[in-house]
């Protein structure tokens, strides 16, 4: 017990434990059970109880002692702790540290649940989603209520589970819309064929390929039938229009057939991975697909040529240079502020028109790279990130070109509390973002319906108007600009 010093020990989450009478029985990492019999397994059974909390080697032997109403020997204690230890029944606490937090903590996941049988393995996905953090929300086709009750899930996410596209109130958006509008995720687990190609045809008139159609979250499917169905022609065909979509399919894995016999069933490729095999995929999709932190869009600025930026293109936007244009005809001297300016595109061509500009990014190296062009003399460089800001002022025109769209759903009231709280009465915000259709580029696009009703707060939407923004390639993606105007 010596050897433990301070150290503080805690029951391990999970434990390989059985009782029967007055004995106990602990089984190994290798397998091997140690059985506790009469005041042993008492002996054991109390240790587990008071160790559900992180305590020291000397508050067990007090907590022991106390229950036995005699000393217990230290060198029985120190063997109890070594055999506790040894069979991973009870650990360090430094190894129940809490743990970073995973790329689902926060995130919104809509759980679309299909007539697979794997449907029956959905709840412990969804356990295991809330468990990270991640808010859960479920969807389930009339065939996945054959297997599952929509009531297990409502017990674990303590909401109603959604069924059909009809029945929500009479002044609010379809169940469909409104799903796909909260969603930051689309999880289809498990995709029968039968979903597939509803999605891969943009059939909406089930609910959950509805949902897949109608949001501009990422989507991942995770197809699950028979290997017979799986690699048909037709099943084939249409994974494959789903991957050119956009949407992430997932491998299947090896199964046993259980439409057959029990003894009759045999291996074979085609049922959904196992959840905790999806969640890591989940992981693995948010990180790719969620905006680079603050210190990553550092990394994108130093480690990348600037010519290979699309967005750093000198020549900016026609319909933001008509704003642009407007603003120093009608308030010469107006003050602008751009967000997200990167190199500085916006608040060049503003200064250029003897327009008062600050500009802010979140990454030092673009701002010194603006800071070098024509006209930057004229511009206040701001090192700031839009979800965390610490600007203060007025302005007559708030600029965002390609900031917006960078934030998840989470993130956007940041930005509309920073719009509020810096435009100035009459003052105009001009957001320019991707539209709907454009889901390859790791942001969150928007449509004309969530633009226009977007900013609130005292704010009226003069205009959503069709545009592009500068692309990886020769094709520019689809863009819209909307402009509010702040009340007097």
């Amino acid at each position: 017990m010596a050897g433990l010093g301070a150290q503080r020990l805690v029951r391990a989450d999970s434990l390989r434990a059985l009782d029967r009478g007055r004995q106990t029985t602990l089984l190994g990492r290798d397998g091997a059970a140690r059985v506790f019999d009469e005041d042993s397994s008492g002996l054991v059974r109390a240790a587990l109880a008071f160790l559900r909390e992180p305590r020291s080697a000397q508050e067990l032997s007090a907590q022991l002692s106390s229950l036995a109403e005699a000393p217990v020997p230290e060198a029985l204690l120190t063997e109890l702790l070594a055999v506790l230890m040894d069979t991973g029944a009870v650990v360090p606490w430094r190894a129940q540290e809490p743990r970073t937090p995973t790329p689902l903590a926060g995130r919104r996941v809509l759980v679309a649940v299909t007539g697979a049988v794997a449907s029956v393995d959905a709840p412990a996905l969804v356990r295991m989603l809330l468990a990270r953090g991640a808010s859960v929300r479920v969807a389930m086709t009339p065939s996945a209520r054959r297997f599952v009750r929509p009531r297990c899930f409502e017990a674990l996410t303590h909401a109603a589970v959604y069924k059909s596209l009809w029945g929500g109130a009479p002044d609010a958006p379809a169940p469909h819309i409104a799903l796909a509008r909260w969603a930051e995720l689309v999880l289809v687990y498990p995709a029968t064929a039968t979903t597939v190609a509803r999605i891969a045809r943009g059939d909406c008139d089930e609910l959950v390929a509805a949902c897949v159609c109608a949001t501009r979250a990422p989507v991942v499917v995770a197809p699950s039938m028979n290997d017979a169905m799986a690699t048909a022609p037709a099943v084939l065909r249409n994974l494959e229009a789903l991957r050119e979509d956009g949407r992430w399919v997932v491998h299947p894995t090896l199964g046993h057939e259980v439409a057959e016999h029990p003894s009759e069933r045999r291996g074979m490729l085609g049922p959904a991975p196992a959840p905790q095999v999806v969640i890591e995929l989940l992981e693995h999709v948010l990180r790719v697909s969620s905006p680079p932190s603050p210190r990553s869009w550092e990394d994108v600025w130093r480690g990348t040529p600037v010519e290979a930026l699309p967005w750093t293109v000198a020549t900016l936007d026609e319909d933001l240079v008509a704003v642009l244009d407007a603003t120093a005809r009608e308030r010469p001297g107006a003050r602008v502020l751009d967000l997200g300016t990167g190199a500085g595109t916006v608040a060049l061509a503003a200064a250029s028109r003897g327009l008062s500009v600050v500009a802010t990014d979140v990454s030092s190296t673009a701002l010194d790279l603006a800071s070098r062009a024509p006209f930057a003399e004229r511009v206040t460089w701001l090192q700031d990130d839009v979800r965390q800001s610490q600007l203060r002022g007025a302005f007559d025109l708030v600029v965002d070109r390609g900031c917006l769209h960078l934030l998840c759903p989470a993130e956007r009231d940041a930005w509309r509390r920073l719009v509020w709280r810096l435009t100035a009465p009459a003052g105009l915000v001009a957001a320019k973002v991707h539209a709907e259709t454009e889901t390859t580029h790791g942001t969150f696009p928007f449509s004309r319906q969530d633009l226009e009703g977007f900013l609130g707060g005292g704010f009226v939407c003069e205009s959503v108007g069709e545009g592009t923004l500068p692309g990886p390639d020769e094709r520019a993606p689809r863009a819209y600009l909307a402009l509010w105007r702040r009340a007097r």
